[in-house]
């Protein structure tokens, strides 16, 4: 059994498990909370909580909660009348590897939005690395950098020097998310050229090369594989719709194909990286959505249910590339996806569900049953079964 941290239908973070086991409060503080966020060894809970407005118009902060002791802390206070970074999201907590950071992204009043770093364990606030908007960030597997898509522009920090900013060369506004691959000091970020031009850049900090996988037009969007020896990617988005033109995966070796076919809304490698869970349409439909689930080596490919997402599950999926990271729908031990909404086939274009219809919602993927395992709109795995 997995525990899942989770927001339920009065937005207040509660426990369960993958067989909707008794909920536990996390009794924060706050008229409000959201985005529960699971530290690496699954001791901690990180979330945001709020006193007023659905982005923090009131007393807003960042609370840290240990499983251990079911003590919590407050690590973080916006300033006095500060919003949140988008609607319905106060804050953005990403987790180190190792498990002894959390960067933030929040914003202040002043200078729009800012990235902070909380050292767990150590007594102040968190120290201030960047400012920058919009801002996308990323941490190297072994938690020594930090990079950061600012604006068009590039940066990393190096938790082992003096915490300076250094600005990378390869500046782009048509993608979102840089990203660290699994192995060493490398990092993968787009670049772009004339004519909306973007080229997928493979850059090693440590040996200082770079090379190029794939160039295509126009938006993209990227995740390594699990063990770092491809990239896949979504690219040429549809109009207005956040929708893209299939994926793609590039291999280190130079070599493309084109391995989905369908209009890909998200996607979210499995953690062995045999297989691609990602988001498509319903079948003729324009209100609901549902999963396809594709075998990368054979191209086998079967859809599982369909359902409407939550607003919380469908920020997920418009910034997929920055939330798998942190909110990554596979469980662990890739037999099963967690997601939230309302299930069932949906023809024509409907309100998304309120908190009021929505649960949490695990696909078993080897039974194809997908459970109701809580009444809420955002549930998350813990990162140990």
């Amino acid at each position: 059994m997995t525990e899942i941290a989770y927001i339920n239908e009065s937005m207040k973070a509660f426990l369960t498990n993958d067989e909707g086991k008794t909920p536990v409060p996390l009794n924060g503080p706050g008229d409000t909370q959201s985005w529960p966020t699971w530290s690496p060894n699954g001791r901690y809970v990180v979330y945001s909580a709020f006193s007023s407005g659905m982005n923090g118009h009131g007393r807003i902060g960042v609370y840290l909660h240990d499983l251990s002791s079911g003590e919590t802390e407050n690590i973080f206070s916006n300033e006095p009348g500060s919003d949140g970074i988008a609607r319905r999201t106060p804050h953005y907590a990403l987790w180190s590897p190792n498990g002894k950071m959390i960067s933030l992204i929040a914003r202040s009043k002043t200078e729009g939005l800012s990235a902070l770093v909380y050292r767990v364990g150590e007594q102040g606030p968190p120290k201030l690395i960047h400012d920058g908007s919009p801002l996308f960030s990323s941490w190297s597997r072994n938690s020594r950098f930090l990079l950061f898509h600012s604006g068009a522009e590039h940066y990393f920090v190096d938790f082992e020097g003096a915490l300076t900013p250094q600005r990378m060369p390869g500046d782009s506004r048509l993608y979102m998310t840089p990203s660290w691959s699994p192995r060493g000091a490398v990092m993968g970020l787009l670049s772009e050229g004339s004519e909306y031009r973007s080229s997928l850049m493979v850059v090693d900090v440590e040996n200082l090369s770079a090379q190029t996988l794939v160039e295509f037009n126009g938006n993209g969007a990227f995740v390594w594989s699990p063990k770092g020896e491809s990239v896949a990617l979504t690219r040429e988005p549809q109009g207005e719709s956040r929708f893209y033109n299939g994926i793609w995966q590039a291999s280190l070796d130079g070599t493309e194909s084109k391995i989905v076919q369908d209009m890909v809304l998200a996607f979210f490698w499995s953690p062995d990286g045999r297989e691609i869970a990602y988001i498509t349409t319903s079948e003729g439909a324009e209100g609901s959505v549902r999963w396809g689930l594709m075998e990368v080596e054979s191209g086998d490919l079967r859809y599982l249910s369909d359902f409407r997402p939550t607003e919380e599950q469908l920020n997920v999926f418009m910034f997929f590339d920055q939330y798998v990271q942190s909110h990554n729908p596979w469980s662990p031990d890739g037999s099963a996806l967690i997601y939230s909404g309302s299930l069932g086939y949906t023809k024509g274009r409907d309100p998304l569900p309120g908190q009021d219809e929505a649960s949490v919602i695990v696909e078993n993927l080897e039974t194809g049953q997908a459970s109701e395992v809580a009444r809420g709109i955002l549930g998350t795995w813990s990162p140990k079964t």
